[in-house]
């Protein structure tokens, strides 16, 4: 009997299925950030970087298990990709924040001085005081700091299946301690703590495992994935109206269950449109997808900024046409991010690590590799 085997582990395959995904993760981001919707059970902010964090555990878990199966992997090496990947954009994210803010006083508000820590991603614990989204980037970067550490702790003292048992124990963990009573203190204390924000990222590491070292697990988990999808749209709709801890906890818990659903059900669509018109709607798409991680970077530098222009010199007031015109800014500034500072990090990276070509900017006709 054949093996069966998950589509999205193969070599040179793009998932445009992730690519959905992510590109609805940062438009949530952004709309979030620009837009307040009232009843429509859509992804807010938190959602859309909950949604991140699946879809980054899925591929960097995959990324993982599958190279820690070859003799010349090292955990070095995993970092040295993971870091050269990330913390150059970081890096010239930081020095754009800092220049916008001692250059755009007169059209955005004043923006807070960043601390030595923000450097070494330690704003989650010793305090956010400016530039927030980079809670998350924190989040990421202490999770892969330490997956191969737990990954070869448990490869050698229990054995690579465990993972299969663990993750999902592990999983449950950060929201328990988020709710247990002597962290309810004020919001800002605790909230942001990585080790109590990682749980989709967990979820995310455990498809991989699954898809990586045990596709027929991850086939049958396939089949019911679309009804965990189900309850997403309600709970959305619910979160800003019911306060009960009791629907805080189990939301908390159900919205990453359903995003990995998302990814198991997305997680190997591919999609090769034959009109122009569904060519250019696969190119906007796995433009924002490719492009997510800078848009994410600049997006609230550059956005109090545009709302002021908007506002002082083009006295557009609140209303659609200044939201569009701010979200229009947003994107061409990340896309001019990510084509000047994100593609040569990529295409330096493979270079020196000679890594396998990795898509920087999306293909009018067939999918890129991953």
């Amino acid at each position: 009997m054949k093996e069966p085997t998950d589509k999205t582990s193969k070599p040179g395959s793009r998932s445009f299925g992730l690519d959905i995904l992510r590109a609805a993760a940062i438009t949530a981001v952004i709309l979030h950030h620009e837009i307040t919707l009232t009843r429509f059970p859509i992804l807010d902010g938190m959602d859309g970087v909950c949604l991140f964090f699946v879809v980054s555990g899925f591929l960097i878990g995959r990324m993982y298990f599958q190279g820690s199966r070859k003799p010349s992997f090292t955990m070095l090496s995993f970092w040295m990709s993971r870091w050269w990947r990330t913390l150059p954009p970081y890096a010239a994210a930081l020095l754009l924040y800092t220049i916008v803010r001692h250059t755009t006083g007169s059209i955005a508000a004043p923006q807070p001085s960043l601390p030595w820590y923000y450097g070494v991603f330690l704003q989650n614990y010793l305090g956010l005081t400016g530039f927030g989204v980079t809670w998350s980037l924190c989040v990421q970067e202490h999770f892969y700091l330490v997956l191969p550490l737990f990954g070869l702790a448990i490869t050698r003292l229990l054995g690579r299946r465990w993972f299969g048992y663990l993750l999902p124990i592990l999983f449950f963990l950060p929201v328990i301690f988020r709710d247990i009573p002597m962290l309810h203190g004020p919001e800002q204390y605790w909230f942001f703590r990585s080790h109590l924000r990682c749980e989709p990222l967990i979820a995310g590491v455990w498809l991989a495992f699954l898809a990586v070292d045990e596709p027929a697990t991850m086939l049958r988990i396939r089949r019911i994935a679309p009804w965990c999808i189900l309850p997403l749209p309600v709970i959305f709709y619910f979160v800003p109206y019911c306060q009960a801890t009791w629907f805080k906890v189990t939301s908390d818990e159900l919205i990453p269950l359903g995003f990995a659903a998302c990814v198991c059900s997305l997680g190997d669509f591919g999609w090769k449109p034959a009109t122009w018109f569904g060519r250019g709607v696969r190119w906007s798409v796995q433009l924002i997808a490719l492009t997510s991680y800078s848009i994410y970077l600049v997006h609230t530098t550059v956005d109090p900024v545009l709302r002021g222009f908007a506002t002082e010199v083009l006295h557009l007031q609140r209303g659609a046409a200044r939201s569009l015109f701010v979200i229009a800014g947003v994107l061409v500034i990340g896309e001019l991010f990510a084509y000047l500072i994100e593609r040569p990090t990529i295409l330096l990276r493979n270079r020196v690590m000679r890594h396998a070509p990795e898509q920087t900017l999306p293909s009018p006709v067939e999918p890129g590799v991953v």
